[in-house]
């Protein structure tokens, strides 16, 4: 799959919409661990995964995430459904 501007340009909005400055450093709150982290170690998780070209830039199909959930843990699918169903109410994930 090829990463293009878009991909880039949507990753980077989404991390920094649920951001927040703390001592200094931008940081946000991994959806399915709850770690916090600099905004330059969480990715942009997607529920739906990217090939699904439908949902791929759907604002609420995505929230951010570490590294290690959206990679070693497949995006933790569950934790996640959970994470979207908390931010946009209960059933988006469905």
């Amino acid at each position: 799959m090829k990463v293009t501007k878009a991909d880039t340009w949507f990753s980077r909005w989404i991390r920094l919409r649920d951001a927040w400055e703390s001592n200094g450093v931008l940081v946000a709150k991994c959806c399915t661990c709850g770690g916090i982290r600099d905004v330059r170690r969480i990715d942009c998780g997607h529920y739906r995964k990217r090939q699904h070209g439908g949902t791929r830039f759907h604002e609420m199909n995505c929230l951010p995430q570490c590294k290690p959930c959206n990679n070693w843990e497949q995006g933790a699918q569950d934790e996640m459904g959970r994470g979207i169903d908390k931010r946009f109410g209960a059933g988006t994930a469905e």
